[in-house]
């Protein structure tokens, strides 16, 4: 029987970034393009991060219990070294029949006794499929708030991933940082590094489009979730490049009726080509604005991890400069504005006054969907 990994272990899955995945396959004849200087050395790296794995951990430690857990267990174990640090406990696998139900605190089971959608999983192996990332959103869906599901869409749809590397692993990539050797950049996936130590963001391509995620919403249409999915892939704002610019953009440009500030025509990282007295400003040929309106407004995150040192800082004066140039309000962001209520509120009245319009006043039921959503976004 095959094994169909979904939900949340799924999205995890896709977070995983690419050159992690290939390190823990133990990929010898790629070590030279993984960073590695031996296929030795790859071997040492992967080791010890199999060790830092609790699902290997776990197998290695309770493989008597883990065979009488059922097939999907079994499934699980026979590759678990790939997925070392892909998934964790507990694996959701998706259930056909309710007879195939058996939870443990290592694997629960989804109940799907429908017709799958032709796009909803991906086959890697070994009788595995993983479910695509607009279904395993559809089952988030179910028991998520919309606000919730928005944050994981807009992460879909962006560029960016959220996912700690292994210890060893992370000093591996630390090292190859401090010589200044290029990262391994596999299937467009980039990390990010402050202060010289290994961050948890990582730049990556799209993993979702508000279309794909309409099209799944069309494909289930018979299934629970499916008309809030649909919804989450009228909202969503794609292009976002780290979860502050994902919170900053459900907040101000979500409408009144779903908790936001109803700041319409926002785009993620729009382009902005300079002319040439702007690139002579800033020494570069293009800028990209965090979050943008066409009235010539751009609201810059101001994140420690773009600007935690003096040349920085010195190119984000003349990026400003630059833009302003062209005609572009340039209003910083911090986090410290972001996550206080009224401070945010003093900010989205100052966005208004820049954009020309005049915000209307919540309702009662738009004061509540607005706590709702920042409970989403910051707990």
């Amino acid at each position: 029987m095959d094994t169909y990994i979904c939900d949340t272990s799924a999205l995890r899955y896709w977070s995983t970034p690419p050159l992690v995945a290939s390190i823990m396959a133990g990929e010898a004849e790629r070590a030279s393009e993984l960073g590695f200087s031996s296929s030795d050395q790859l071997e040492q790296v992967r080791t010890r991060a199999l060790l830092e794995s609790p699902l290997v951990t776990a197998f290695q430690n309770n493989g008597r219990q883990w065979a009488r857990t059922g097939c999907h267990s079994r499934a699980i174990s026979d590759i678990a070294a790939p997925l070392a640090h892909s998934i964790d406990f507990p694996v959701k696998v998706l259930a056909r029949r309710r007879e195939e139900q058996r939870n443990s605190a290592r694997i629960q089971t989804n109940l799907w006794t429908g017709e799958l959608p032709p796009d909803a999983f991906y086959y890697i192996g070994e009788d595995i499929h993983i479910a695509m990332p607009e279904f395993a959103l559809l089952q988030v869906t179910k028991r998520e708030s919309l606000g919730s599901c928005l944050v994981l869409a807009s992460a879909l749809c962006g560029t960016y991933a959220e996912f700690s590397a292994p210890p060893s692993i992370a000093r591996h990539l630390e090292s190859l940082h401090a010589r200044g050797t290029k990262i391994p950049s596999v299937d467009g996936w980039k990390p990010f590094f402050v202060g010289g130590r290994l961050s948890s963001l990582w730049q990556r391509p799209p993993l979702a489009t508000p279309e794909s995620i309409s099209s799944m919403a069309i494909q289930a249409s018979h299934a629970r979730g499916s008309k809030k999915l649909q919804l989450i892939a009228d909202l969503v704002i794609p292009d976002a490049a780290s979860q502050f610019e994902t919170k900053a953009g459900l907040l101000l440009g979500l409408p009144l009726a779903y908790g936001g500030f109803g700041h319409s025509g926002l785009v993620h990282n729009q382009k902005i080509d300079l002319q040439k007295s702007s690139q002579s400003l800033s020494n570069k040929r293009c800028c990209y604005c965090d979050l943008y309106w066409p009235e010539g407004i751009d609201v810059e995150c101001q994140s420690k991890m773009a600007h935690d040192n003096e040349t920085s800082f010195l190119s984000d004066s003349e990026r400003t400069t630059a833009l302003l140039n062209e005609g572009i309000t340039v209003l910083p962001l911090t986090y410290a504005q972001l996550a206080n209520p009224e401070r945010m509120d003093d900010f989205a009245q100052t966005l208004a006054k820049l954009r020309g319009i005049v915000p209307p006043k919540r309702t009662e039921k738009q004061m509540r969907k607005a706590n709702e959503l920042r409970k989403a976004l910051f707990g």
